[in-house]
């Protein structure tokens, strides 16, 4: 008995193993070449693609991501109420993206909150004074995926469906270039449309 719990544990840590790092080296020739870029916006290059979630909106009402993707980046990201840290970011994120007006990229703010902590989500958008729509993501396989890194996550996806970075943590959005991000969303157009 205690050679099959242990011989389940290492087979579990493989697979977590196997799934943190098999796409690390996945990177395209775009996120090589950029990668600098990336580490100034605070992301990392990253290539994949996107895994179809489900998510809910305050009403209840379903959303998919592919039906963001449409001629749009979409700037995926992840947080909880219970996260010290998405509570920090949440609203300079929203901020950034209201004052940046930057009508190619969709921002898709989604938490991971349980479906019955949604009055949760809702009170600390309101005590954040946030008025953007809230989602909570619909739990399953593929959207696990998205956060078995930890929270905050954010993901860069292109209009083709391709997570092309990701960057785990809160970042400091009132202290990224608007101008630059604008600029590599640009040079990342231009090089994968070649």
């Amino acid at each position: 008995m205690f050679g099959y719990m242990k011989f389940k544990v290492l087979r579990t840590s493989l697979i977590v193993f196997l799934l943190l790092f098999s796409n690390v080296f996945a990177l395209n020739a775009f996120a090589l070449s950029d990668s600098g870029k990336l580490k100034e916006l605070s992301f990392e290059s990253f290539s994949q693609k996107a895994p179809e979630i489900r998510f809910k909106d305050n009403s209840g009402k379903e959303f998919r991501l592919s039906s963001y993707k449409d001629n749009h980046f979409v700037l995926l990201h992840l947080w909880s109420t219970w996260c010290s840290p998405c509570q920090e970011e949440i609203p300079s994120l929203i901020n950034f993206v209201k004052k940046w007006n930057e009508s190619r990229v969709v921002l898709l703010s989604i938490s991971v909150d349980k479906e019955a902590q949604r009055n949760d989500v809702q009170k600390f958008l309101k005590e954040h004074h946030i008025d953007e729509k809230a989602f909570i993501i619909e739990e399953d396989d593929d959207s696990k995926k998205y956060y078995a890194w930890g929270i905050p996550m954010t993901y860069l996806i292109d209009p083709n469906g391709e997570i092309f970075a990701r960057g785990l943590g809160m970042r400091h959005w009132d202290q990224i270039s608007k101008e630059k991000f604008s600029h590599f969303l640009t040079e990342y157009l231009s090089k994968t449309k070649k």
